[in-house]
């Protein structure tokens, strides 16, 4: 099972994907620096479908998302996907911690 990522926000106010549990991370609009992690950005692009379990997390891409949802309704012709922007409860578990 890979290893969930969610977005988190850093001290410059960029947003930057990482796994759980860091504390700081390397900002790449900031020239590299490591930034420290302020909060998570708990709202995500997911494809839905509603035939199986297909639910990837898409992030912040609502174009991937819609592309993933393309290609999993193209092999795959009778099933119902849709495209959600939702929060991800992933990242609303960590966001608490990180509040705290």
């Amino acid at each position: 099972m890979k290893t969930p990522v969610i977005i988190y926000i850093l001290e410059c106010r960029h947003v930057i994907p990482g796994r759980i549990g860091v504390m700081e991370l390397h900002c790449f609009n900031c020239q590299d620096e490591v930034k420290k992690v302020v909060d998570v950005h708990t709202f995500e692009w997911r494809v839905f479908c509603l035939s199986c379990n297909y639910k990837p997390w898409c992030g912040l891409s609502q174009m991937l998302a819609n592309q993933n949802a393309s290609m999993h309704s193209r092999k795959h012709s009778r099933h119902e996907v849709k495209v959600l922007y939702m929060e991800n409860p992933i990242g609303v578990r960590v966001q608490k911690h990180i509040l705290e």
